[in-house]
């Protein structure tokens, strides 16, 4: 090989690897799509062109078969520098475009675009549609869809609209109003804008469904649960907890509830010990919307009792946020075990006394507030082993209730059971002991004391020391028999009972499924 054919063979090679660069070096842009109608025309610009009159375009059609696109005004399909020109559309028409752009500077960019043709017989379907209008708004905004208004602008075409393909007289802008929207302004909008090309007339067309929503009222965000700052658990069960808020009537815009942990998005932590579900429910026929997430602690750790769980909604206008922590249950059956005194009485204190035991205390308490007490006579199990009872049942009581009569003494007087039993001397001081010692020693219960009639002129001093001591820690709660009134649940004394009662009854400290 002489020096001149080495010297072509170099250009060449120089030459071919100069065409490759550039050909490869075109960038391409996202691909857009449009379903279009057949006999319709279509204008399009793609959307990152600039200006479609300065650089150079070419045009053509790369699948199903690659053809170059003609620049011919007089031609059915043709391009005029960015933009592609489309008139009386046929399902052939349809397939992949694609516009080679060379810019003033020389960069090269590849614009993509995909055309389907359908039927005119398919103009209702979806597939034909740019979208929906979809918002509880009174007065209901339909815009022209872009690509039939930018025809317009750029062409000075006019616009038409129809409803289900009925015309609407007076509608000429690109922005359509239905004032005062109800249900039967639900259906297909369709845009029309005619424009004309070398003296002829052309339709091109775009259509969006309206859908009727109820006019939306939004309120505060209103945390419906949970309800209280504690909520009792079991170390080792599985336990849900509960965080919905109520946003308005048909209030679904940002209507939103969810948990977090010391602060922390549940979705951020560990999955395999919690799980959140979330939901939006608008309720008939109401239309209260309320949004819930269900937190569920798959296996309660000591850990949980630590942290703190926080329940956060939003609504359209603001946020809000309720703080829970987990407290151990207490597993005590009873709310309070009363004890009483013993001692032989007058005829109308014994009554007094029978009275307040069987009656109105059991009435108020269990019934009207849902306390549980243990009263011998009536919650004992006959042939059970008395002394173990006693000490059992103090164990499974939070309070420790005593009620005092005139005349109480020192001593064995003071027990639970009923009069004229032959075991009261030993069995009363017993039951009394007991208490004496989970109330004073033990610490574990706290003791609400409560007196019938008057003391007496020797008041409380001939009592046993242990009971006055809790009496000049809390004084006894009078029992104004002679009150009007005095046996309704929300009267003062029963108000101030309550308050020394445990928060929640034992009857209700069971653990529910979704709290």
């Amino acid at each position: 090989m002489d020096a001149f054919q080495l010297l072509l063979l170099v250009v060449v090679v120089i030459s071919t690897c100069k065409w490759k660069s550039e050909a490869t070096s075109c960038v391409d842009s996202d691909k857009e799509k449009y379903n279009l109608l057949e006999g319709e025309a279509f204008y399009f610009i793609p959307y990152d062109v600039i200006e479609p009159n300065d650089g150079e375009f070419t045009w053509f059609k790369s699948s199903p078969q690659s053809r170059n696109i003609s620049s011919k005004e007089t031609e059915r399909v043709y391009y005029h520098g960015g933009a592609l020109f489309f008139f009386d559309i046929l399902p052939t028409d349809a397939g992949n475009y694609t516009c080679q752009e060379i810019s003033p500077t020389g960069e090269c960019y590849n614009h993509h675009v995909e055309i389907c043709v359908f039927n005119t017989s398919f103009r209702a379907d979806e597939k034909l549609t740019y979208g929906e209008v979809k918002n509880s708004d009174g007065n209901k905004e339909i815009e022209c869809p872009r690509v039939v208004s930018d025809t317009c602008e750029a062409l000075t075409g006019n616009f038409t609209w129809y409803k289900d393909f009925i015309l609407l007289p007076g509608e000429h802008e690109a922005i359509m109003w239905v004032e005062n929207a109800a249900k039967h302004d639900e259906g297909i909008y369709t845009c029309i804008c005619t424009w004309r090309h070398n003296h002829k007339v052309y339709n091109s067309s775009g259509s969006r469904r309206l859908i009727f929503q109820e006019t939306a009222f939004f309120s505060d965000a209103n945390i419906l649960s949970p309800t209280n700052k504690v909520q009792f658990a079991d170390e080792g069960s599985e336990l849900k907890l509960n965080c919905s808020v109520y946003c308005g009537k048909n209030a679904t815009r940002k209507c939103d509830a969810s948990w977090n942990i010391n602060g922390i998005p549940v979705i951020n932590i560990d999955s395999n010990r919690y799980n959140q579900a979330t939901n939006l429910v608008i309720e008939n026929p109401s239309k209260n919307t309320i949004a819930t997430s269900i937190l569920t602690i798959k296996k309660v750790s000591a850990k949980d009792f630590e942290d703190k769980f926080e329940c956060s909604v939003t609504n359209f206008y603001r946020g809000n946020r309720a703080t829970l922590t987990l407290q151990r249950r207490d597993k005590r059956i009873y709310d309070a075990y009363v004890v009483y005194q013993m001692q032989k009485k007058d005829k109308a204190t014994e009554e007094t006394l029978s009275r307040f035991i069987t009656k109105i205390l059991p009435t108020v308490l269990e019934n009207k507030c849902g306390y549980r007490l243990f009263i011998h006579g009536r919650d004992d199990i006959p042939g059970e082993d008395r002394l173990e009872l006693v000490e059992d049942c103090m164990k499974q009581s939070r309070r420790l209730m005593v009620i005092l009569t005139p005349g109480s003494e020192s001593g064995p007087e003071i027990t639970d059971q009923c009069p004229a039993s032959p075991q009261t001397a030993i069995l009363g001081g017993f039951d009394w002991q007991v208490g004496l010692h989970h109330a004073l020693i033990q610490r574990e219960m706290s003791v609400i004391l409560i007196q019938l009639g008057n003391t007496g002129p020797q008041g409380y001093t001939n009592f046993p020391p242990g009971l006055q001591h809790l009496i000049l820690k809390s004084a006894p709660l009078r029992w104004p028999e002679s009150s009007r009134g005095a046996a309704a649940w929300n009267s003062r004394f029963w108000k101030r009972v309550r308050y020394l009662m445990p928060v929640t009854p034992a009857t209700k400290r069971t653990q529910p499924a979704i709290v």
